[in-house]
């Protein structure tokens, strides 16, 4: 555990499963690490960029406790530098660790769960490199088979994933998909 310079680091949106995240995200975090500290270091790897040329680590962990330390104009942050690390090792740890720490919506995980998929990786593998069944796995990968504006209201809660799973598991088309989830939110918002 060292303190690392801010600037030398680099908080990959793409890379991180939540996505990118604003500074209306860690407003109640930035008064905590205000008030009591860092707690808890973020874990990064070393990292080269060739357009970036004063970048030496990329987060795994801790980018929810970056960007609130980043916008309270800290100049350092407490990390632990992991070496060696795989990019799917480096992935299954950040998944695994916004699993527990804050849900993720069911959208966001299946997304990242596509990017295993895009290396290649079958559904068994992916199952056991995030530690959930192949039907877990498999359910919110199909998420992504929705239309992208119905995946942006099913990972806002408007619906149950057992709803979101009927939509796409029936082969309905899409105008059938758009009347059927007009009905289910209608339903719930009863």
């Amino acid at each position: 555990e060292s303190d690392i310079l801010i600037t030398e680091i680099f908080c990959d949106d793409e890379f991180n499963c939540r996505g990118s995240i604003t500074r209306m995200d860690v407003l109640d975090l930035m008064k905590d690490i205000e008030a009591n500290g860092l707690l808890q270091p973020i874990l990064v790897q070393p990292w080269v960029s060739e357009t970036k040329p004063n970048i030496k680590y990329r987060i795994i962990l801790g980018h929810r406790r970056f960007t609130a330390c980043k916008h309270l104009g800290l100049k350092t942050i407490r990390a632990s530098v992991r070496s060696g690390l795989s990019e799917s090792d480096a992935m299954r740890l950040n998944f695994v660790e916004n699993l527990k720490r804050k849900d993720l919506n069911v959208i966001q995980e299946a997304r990242f769960l596509s990017r295993f998929r895009l290396m290649g990786l079958t559904l068994e593998e992916i199952a056991k490199i995030v530690g959930y069944s192949v039907p877990w796995v498999l359910d919110r990968l199909n998420l992504l088979q929705l239309p992208s504006d119905i995946q942006d209201e099913v990972a806002a809660g408007l619906v149950t994933l057992t709803q979101a799973k009927m939509l796409v598991k029936n082969s309905y088309s899409t105008q059938e998909i758009y009347t059927l989830f007009k009905e289910m939110k209608d339903m719930k918002a009863r």
